[in-house]
């Protein structure tokens, strides 16, 4: 007869999800998860079989069992559904049978089905009873093919009892298990899948892990393993660790690779060629170590690559043939030491989703054809030296979400077209030189301040915390005062003298040419020079003898020149108001035929063009003067007649004088003053620039004084380099 059970707390049994399950035809397919509350039933199991009490209640035994069926939630092919039934004795149910040995009977009541499943999953027991459960398991379990004993909390040494089973998958990962990885588990042949990560092994990695032929995944990550990377061994997952020294060139004969995780660990050195002869590589995983120098261009050929993690290195370039990888998914070689600049031409790589090149040296523009990358959710190139424009073609990308474009030098408008990425939640253009206005509408009307910060030249809704793009705000307002009050009056000013003196002068030819009247005090067409001190000799010193009469301006001498022409000299009080006008009215309408005007060689007529009448005709030198003196007027807002400017010190020599420390002591306060509370200070470099500009421009030698080509180029120069500042 069928003896009954004893010594059983039955529980509920935990069903297995389908991660861990391996299909099979037999009825052994049976799953069994084991839990906490079911530890009685694992202690027992111990021994396999069960000591059972004579009884003389078959009954009892059968209602055991029958309860043990109705715990069992995870039964894929009905092993006990269809068998284990009222209708049936259950002394001939699948998995239970009796020995008769006189009186006395023992029933394997350890089922066993469970001990001939392929599979078992033990969940929350005891973290202290990992080995009691391992020598449990590879004493009584040697048709398991799949042992999972993770997320546990055990605590401890591996067990090495379990490299006894022939297993084809063992996960022992996200536990607290401590020690080596035994030497042993290279014994396992049939080990297909090993996981240990996240515990807190260490030591080395045991060579003899090389002799699993049959390994296709290992999984050591997120452990304190340290030492090399022994050579022989392939489908890698060491990322965080302490491994060091290089990866070993004998990688290229794990032809089975597929995946190659190594980040977060300390190797050096180059990435070996050997690399690329791993032909199935679909991941590779390399950041956060102390790599450098270039990726291989051979990597171009690894056709089956999606993912590629490159970051936290000091790699210097990445090759051009990574562009011909055609079902790349993921490209981060972002914080590293990469220079030179993308290809115009790039290849459009349609599957690829991610790519972060920030935290580079990348410069020149960003290709259009970045555009054409469809399948893009994700486009980082801040941090690099990017120029030119922002490509409009990005607005083709429609399926973007992120892209940052910050710390770059890139110019120009934001592209209006950016609101049509109805995908876009987050875009940051901070720091570089964007001008114009920022779009509104679209997914623009969700973004901050923040994504475009540091371009002082933006503007746009007051909520952007830049000024509106219809008025002038006193944020630039001290650039704005440069360039208004100096730069561009200058050089409106410098254009209006050309045309006025060229205008005046060909007037005057041809009022002179048409005229019927003529003097033959001079050959027509020629002026002779005349100097101050013959002027001198000639009304004998100005002599009150020699004074003709007073007029508004000044008075009026006559002489003899010493070629016995008659001339009457008039002398102009510059000190007087209006003495400039007088002069130029002399100079263009006279009663008289004009010889020639002249000028005190020390300071006289401030910043009147000297070459006006030499040599009967207009004088270029003669408005550089004329300009460089206007500089100076304006940014000091003095006139060559002040009062300060007295014997031997003009205008000009003042101003030279102050160059280059003392120059701000010259300049027009108005130019240096705090506003919104904070200190407007004026480029002292821009000013000096344009006093030393106006200093050239003014000095007394004509063949001495910079030409217009190069004014114009310097004020070029000036001007961009303020606009720099400004975005800066």
């Amino acid at each position: 007869m069928c003896t009954h059970f004893q010594g059983f707390n039955l529980s509920r049994f935990q069903s297995v999800g389908p991660s861990y399950s391996q299909q099979n035809s037999h009825n052994q397919e049976l799953r069994y998860a084991v839990t906490k509350d079911s530890l009685t039933w694992v202690l027992v199991m111990q021994s396999c079989v069960v000591s059972l009490a004579i009884s003389s209640s078959n009954i009892t035994d059968q209602l055991a069992l029958l309860a043990i069926k109705s715990e069992i939630v995870y039964d894929p092919n009905s092993v006990l559904a269809g068998n284990w039934t009222e209708n049936t004795n259950f002394c001939d149910w699948y998995g239970s049978h009796a020995a008769y040995a006189g009186r006395e009977s023992q029933l394997c009541a350890s089922p066993t089905w469970v001990f001939k499943a392929p599979f078992l999953h033990i969940s929350e027991i005891s973290p202290s009873l990992l080995s009691l459960v391992s020598r449990t398991i590879a004493s009584m379990c040697q048709k398991l093919q799949v042992i999972s004993l993770a997320i546990n909390g055990f605590t401890g040494g591996i067990p090495q009892e379990l490299s006894t089973l022939p297993l084809l998958r063992l996960f022992l990962d996200e536990n607290n298990l401590t020690g080596i990885i035994p030497p042993s588990f290279g014994n396992i042949s049939s080990l297909k899948v090993l996981s240990m990560a996240f515990n807190n092994l260490s030591g080395s990695i045991p060579t003899e892990l090389a002799q699993l032929s049959n390994l296709q995944e290992l999984y050591l990550n997120e452990n304190h393993l340290s030492g090399l990377i022994p050579p022989e061994l392939f489908n890698l997952d060491l990322r965080f660790n302490d491994l060091n020294g290089v990866i070993p060139s004998t990688i290229g004969g794990m032809t089975t690779l597929q995946r190659l995780y190594l980040g977060r660990n300390k190797i050096e050195g180059t990435i070996p060629n050997e690399i690329c002869l791993l032909r199935n590589l679909g991941e590779i995983g390399l950041h956060d170590n102390k790599l450098y120098g270039s990726v291989p261009n051979c990597i171009g050929n690894l056709s089956s690559l999606q993912r590629i993690y490159l970051s936290l290195n000091t790699f210097r370039s990445i090759p051009s043939t990574l562009w011909n990888l055609e079902n790349l998914l993921y490209l981060s070689p972002e914080s590293n030491s990469i220079s030179g600049t993308l290809d115009p031409n790039l290849r459009v790589l349609k599957a690829l989703g991610s790519m972060d090149l920030s935290g580079n040296q990348i410069s020149g523009n960003i290709p259009s054809t970045i555009g054409a990358f469809e399948s893009l959710t994700y486009l980082n190139l801040s941090g690099n030296s990017f120029s030119g424009p922002i490509p409009e073609s990005l607005s083709d990308l429609v399926q973007l979400n992120i892209l940052d474009l910050s710390r770059n030098n890139l110019s120009g408008a934001i592209p209006k077209s950016l609101n049509e990425i109805s995908q876009l939640e987050y875009l940051n253009l901070s720091f570089n030189k964007l001008t114009g206005e920022i779009p509104s509408g679209g997914q623009f009307g969700n973004f901050t301040a923040q994504s475009f910060i540091g371009n002082e030249a933006l503007c746009g809704n007051a909520t952007l915390q830049v000024p509106p793009c219809t008025s002038h705000t006193s944020k630039n307002s001290l650039t704005k005062d440069l360039l208004l009050k100096c730069v561009l009056p200058a050089a409106f000013a410098f254009a209006a003298i050309s045309v006025s003196v060229f205008f005046i002068l060909t007037r005057y030819q041809r009022k002179h040419v048409s005229s019927p009247v003529s003097v033959d005090l001079l050959p027509t067409g020629e002026y002779r020079r005349i100097s101050y001190h013959e002027l001198r000799h000639a009304t004998n010193e100005f002599c009150e003898a020699n004074l003709v009469g007073a007029v508004s301006f000044g008075s009026v001498y006559k002489g003899i020149l010493s070629d016995g022409t008659d001339v009457a000299v008039k002398v102009l009080n510059l000190q007087l108001e209006g003495a400039y006008k007088s002069f130029d009215s002399e100079c263009k309408v006279t009663l008289i035929p004009l010889v020639k005007e002249t000028r005190k060689v020390d300071h006289g007529l401030g910043h009147s063009l000297r070459e006006y009448g030499y040599e009967g005709k207009v004088s270029i030198k003669g408005d550089m003067y004329s300009f460089g003196i206007m500089l100076l007027k304006n940014f000091t807002k003095k006139k060559p007649t002040d009062d300060i400017f007295t014997g031997e010190l003009s205008l000009r020599q003042w101003v030279s004088s102050s160059l280059p420390h003392r120059i701000m002591e010259v300049v027009d306060k108005g130019l240096t003053r705090k506003e919104d509370g904070e200190d407007m200070i004026t480029t002292k470099g821009t000013i000096l620039a344009l006093m030393e500009l106006g200093l050239e421009c003014s000095k007394g030698l004509p063949e001495e004084r910079s030409n217009i080509k190069e004014v114009v180029i310097k004020l070029s120069k000036i001007r961009s380099q303020l606009i720099c500042n400004r975005g800066g």
